[in-house]
């Protein structure tokens, strides 16, 4: 049975003293344990699950279908039929994400109990059967006080080591790329501490009992900004780290897709952009894909809008800039090259501007 819902005026006497003991370090102990559930009711059609951990270490690889279904929606969430069950999605956001899709909403506060649960994954190595304990959390729990808050923090502390290396992760790379190119790619932006590790799952139904995914995670002090995506080898390799910058899914900017309008720019646009800013790289190290920007140049439409300063990576300010000239000179550009491109950028946006308004 639900507890009463907690009035408003519980609810900010909580909160005031939740705001006055994190003011103050070395208070938080004492409230750690407190979640105050709000028993409204969420009905929701999907209920997504976090995978935190495992073994008390940051969770890095992923799960079958199978141990989805059965081992966390049967036997954890204990739903003993599946007559609710519309399927089930895999996602990375920050963290690694389980989705269960359901026929029918339901209310996903009743499940406050099993906020936070334990998975004991049985793994088949050697013959024997071991299990491993995956931490997880149902994600959207309308609950507050400071037990999120601590998990977030520990988890972050876990990716984040004092030595200030980073767990950085790695997508995209497929079959194609090698360790030590891996290493390579992420040497221009930082120290690699350790060998890159690919994610496997393992899958008690296959003779050999694990499956590879393409993905990698490294250990890395970054010296500097890495962008989310890089060119390589004709492939679009996607970087995640606790501080990446996100980019936009429509222009590769740096902001949200419902905020963009830069609907002109492609993936094409980027890698040009990407190529002038790091001229430290060799250009085989993009492989076909600049070979293939070659072939569509002469096919590549403007932009049915008005170009914007954005489209050509032309600074809009004098901070922006200077920040340009740096990075340039950085990476080993001289004053009056770094001065020639950003002039040529300018160029080719006053031509697109004039194209534009002769239509």
């Amino acid at each position: 049975m639900c507890p009463p819902p907690v009035s408003n005026t519980q609810q900010n006497q909580l909160q005031a003293s939740t705001n006055r003991v994190l003011n103050i370090p070395g208070q938080i102990k004492p409230l750690q344990d407190i979640v105050v559930a709000n028993h409204d009711g969420a009905w929701r059609e999907e209920l997504e699950i976090e995978l935190r951990g495992e073994n008390g270490e940051a969770f890095t690889g992923t799960i079958t279908m199978t141990e989805a279904k059965h081992g966390i929606y049967r036997d954890c969430l204990g739903f003993e039929d599946f007559k609710n069950f519309d399927g089930v999605r895999f996602s990375y956001k920050g963290i690694r994400l389980v989705t269960f899709k359901l026929k029918e909403q339901m209310d996903v506060d009743s499940l406050i109990g099993h906020q936070y649960f334990d998975y004991k994954r049985p793994v088949k190595r050697n013959g024997k059967v071991e299990f491993t304990t995956i931490r997880c959390k149902i994600r959207g729990l309308r609950s507050e006080g400071l037990k999120d808050y601590l998990e977030r923090k520990e988890m972050k502390k876990s990716m984040i080591q004092e030595d200030g290396s980073t767990l950085v992760r790695i997508t995209g790379c497929e079959y194609r790329v090698s360790s030590e190119q891996l290493k390579e790619i992420l040497s221009h932006w930082g120290e690699v501490r350790s060998e890159p590790k690919e994610e496997v799952f393992h899958d008690p139904h296959d003779v050999d009992g694990t499956n590879r995914t393409g993905v990698y995670v490294v250990r890395m002090v970054l010296e500097d900004e890495i962008p989310e995506l890089i060119p390589f080898n004709g492939l679009r390799i996607r970087v995640q780290h606790p501080d990446v910058k996100k980019l936009c899914t429509g222009c590769y900017g740096q902001h949200l897709r419902k905020t963009c309008n830069n609907a002109g720019r492609t993936w094409f646009d980027y890698v040009e952009d990407f190529v002038s800013e790091n001229p430290d790289i060799p250009k085989e190290f993009y492989g076909s894909i600049l070979e293939r920007m070659k072939k569509t140049s002469t096919t590549r439409e403007l932009p049915k809008r008005k170009p914007t300063l954005d489209d050509f990576n032309v600074p809009k300010s004098k901070f922006e800039l200077d920040l340009m000239f740096k990075k340039m000179l950085d990476c080993g550009i001289d004053m009056a090259t770094a001065a020639g491109i950003i002039k040529e950028r300018k160029s080719k946006f006053d031509t697109a501007c004039k194209d534009f308004e002769a239509k």
